[in-house]
């Protein structure tokens, strides 16, 4: 989810260029608009993002740019927030749409950030410290914090995921996992997530 705050003008607006990606420029790109709030699309690079987004409000115009990109406008006289609830998939556009219904069902930005808040300090909270100043805490945490971002799971609210053969398959009575990175996380990351996230 995400939320834009606008300066008070008749027309604003927003730029989704799906072409562009962490990979760079490479790979095919497409975004349409399939409602009067709604935008979805895909990026195909060394794999394939789909995404479906919702906006909590009509378009006052849109239209396409180069290839895999979208802009849209908004009122922003009345209200400067616009807020966007997206899914994707890696599988399909159906598999996003049901990401989207399942993990957003709804517009309440600050509950999803609240819940993000609450699981995320769950998580950091398995490890305790003393001492150290605020900032040797900080350092501590936020490490702790980026040693949990991956491995993540990588599969549909129904179980399909995209297998190494470009196939979708379905995990039954399991998650799929991916990023497990080997890059020398043996020395560290390995023993630590066994020890706070053995499951």
């Amino acid at each position: 989810m995400q939320r834009y705050t606008f300066p008070p003008l008749p027309a604003v607006g927003l730029l989704v260029d799906a072409a562009r990606s962490a990979e760079g420029l490479r790979g095919e790109a497409h975004v349409e608009v399939t409602g009067p709030d709604e935008i979805s699309g895909w990026h195909r690079g060394r794999y394939p993002v789909y995404f479906v987004a919702r906006f909590d409000r009509p378009f006052l115009a849109t239209g396409a740019f180069g290839d895999g990109g979208a802009w849209m406008t908004f009122d922003a006289l009345r209200e400067r927030q616009v807020t966007m609830r997206v899914g994707i998939s890696f599988v399909d556009l159906d598999g996003a749409r049901r990401n989207l219904e399942a993990e957003a069902p709804d517009f309440d930005f600050d509950r999803m950030r609240r819940e993000a808040f609450d699981a995320w300090n769950r998580e950091l909270s398995l490890i305790r410290v003393r001492g150290g100043s605020d900032r040797e805490l900080t350092s501590f945490y936020t490490a702790l914090y980026h040693a949990q971002l991956h491995p993540n799971v990588f599969m549909d609210v129904d179980g399909r995921y995209l297998g190494f053969d470009g196939q979708p398959h379905a995990a039954e009575g399991r998650t799929q996992y991916a990023n497990f990175s080997l890059w020398d996380t043996y020395k560290a990351q390995n023993q630590l997530l066994a020890l706070i996230q053995p499951r």
